[in-house]
């Protein structure tokens, strides 16, 4: 019985060995096509114009004097952290209006904004300065460390919070100049190749319009509504930074997967759930998908080079594609595509950022060009002849409901139901809304 067994043992052991190096091959020879394959992706990349390293995309070096990120950095150095209540009633102070928050909360505001005066100031200083390159570390890949973004957020808050209290004081004109530094805040980022930077960029340009917004009232004189339109940004320009967004994107995806095995499992480990003990097994796991890694990779380097182009077109253009693209980009288990599964973002996040803060910036516009016509003639345009950027028709006026609006993502007549309009946006209703100062 005793010799039976150790024919038995025996047997296996040869056959796992045998089963094992046969395994060995095998990877090895998937490995090796799975290099090539990828190193002749990676180079028709770069014969098309495409970066393959994030540190090639750096925006051109500032001259101290002439950088305005020193002055965001300083401000960032001073701010005074606030309370999470206080972040609440900022927050109130741009959904609901500044005037519309009780009296304890007003003043609470004021000795908030007064606390962080120096900082506001130099956020108005760096708008002087027509460049501003933030100290980047472009070559740590997914650990860039970014902290300028939440010191921009934070500054563009609380200006638009500041230009609100500037109206209720009656200084329209440092009003005007709060809002103004707040756009100034978001265009410091333009030029950065991160797609995070430029959603927060597009982030603090829409709380700039939202503060903006609730400094217009039915009191507002025509001189001071000639002084908001003014105040905006030019619409005219195309945005080719989210485009150089997404080529930072595929770049820094690109330099990830060309890594040596090594630093490619050291990269992947954290984004793999694998099942417990960590450590060694987290390793092996990774180490025996490299082949499907790489394969895969190849696959997500496509989608991505596909999403520099999209985000250059329309809404109406683009949303079925970026579905479609993302739906195939993610398709399938996680252990086959673990790249596409971890690393790849939606595609409509972009391309739905961007519109809206065209959508944003267009019924801001349009809706000051009504006020104005009202404090002109004593009446609203029947008609708006600006682009909704969301359906590439006309913004939809409705004098006689008090309301002029975008249909937002959906493409659908909400009447004028979304985030900004008071109902919430209840039941998928996105439009983007501009209330009518004087009732119909």
């Amino acid at each position: 019985m005793r010799a039976r067994i150790l024919r038995i043992v025996r047997w296996l052991f040869w056959r796992g060995l045998l089963l094992s190096a046969v395994g060995l091959i095998l990877w090895t020879i998937a490995n090796f096509a799975a290099v090539g394959s990828l190193r002749t992706v990676l180079e028709k990349l770069s014969a098309d114009g495409f970066a393959v390293e994030l540190r090639s995309l750096a925006p051109a070096a500032v001259a101290p004097a002439e950088n305005a990120a020193r002055y965001y950095t300083a401000a960032g150095a001073l701010w005074l952290p606030e309370p999470d209540a206080q972040f609440t009633i900022a927050d109130r102070a741009l959904r609901h209006g500044f005037r519309a928050l009780p009296d304890d909360e007003r003043a609470a505001v004021r000795v908030w904004l007064q606390a962080n005066a120096e900082a506001l100031g130099l956020a108005h200083a760096a708008r002087s300065l027509k460049r501003c390159n933030f100290d980047v570390k472009y070559d740590l890949g997914f650990e860039i460390p970014l902290p300028h973004l939440a010191v921009l957020r934070r500054l563009t808050k609380a200006l638009a919070v500041r230009a609100q209290v500037a109206v209720a004081e009656g200084d329209g004109a440092g009003a005007r100049d709060a809002i103004r530094d707040a756009f100034a805040a978001s265009e410091a980022l333009r030029e950065e190749p991160i797609l995070i930077s430029q959603l927060v960029r597009y982030a603090c340009a829409n709380t700039a319009l939202a503060g903006l917004g609730q400094c217009v009232t039915a009191e507002t004189s025509e001189g001071e509504l000639r002084g908001w339109l003014e105040s905006l940004p030019a619409d005219d320009t195309p945005d080719a930074s989210l485009s150089a967004a997404m080529r930072g994107e595929l770049a820094l995806l690109a330099e990830t997967v060309s890594a040596a095995s090594g630093k490619l499992v050291r990269d992947f480990e954290w984004a793999m759930d694998w099942s417990q003990p960590r450590g060694l097994l987290d390793d092996a796991g990774v180490t025996v998908l490299l082949p499907v890694l790489r394969w895969d990779a190849i696959r997500a380097l496509e989608y991505e080079r596909r999403m520099v182009e999209l985000v250059k077109r329309s809404w109406p253009d683009g949303r079925k594609d970026a579905l479609a693209w993302e739906r195939e980009a993610l398709a399938g288990s996680r252990w086959l595509h673990p790249v596409s599964n971890t690393l790849l973002g939606s595609g409509l996040t972009p391309l739905r950022a961007r519109t809206n803060g065209e959508a944003r910036l267009a019924t801001t516009r349009a809706g000051l060009e009504c006020e104005f016509a009202w404090s002109r003639d004593g009446r609203y345009p029947e008609r708006v002849q600006a682009r909704d950027p969301f359906t590439g028709g006309q913004l939809q006026a409705r004098p006689e409901k008090g309301l002029l609006y975008s249909l937002g993502p959906n493409g659908v007549d909400d009447g004028g139901v979304g985030e900004d309009s008071g109902g919430g946006g209840s039941g998928g209703a996105d439009d983007v809304v501009w209330k009518l100062r004087h009732s119909p």
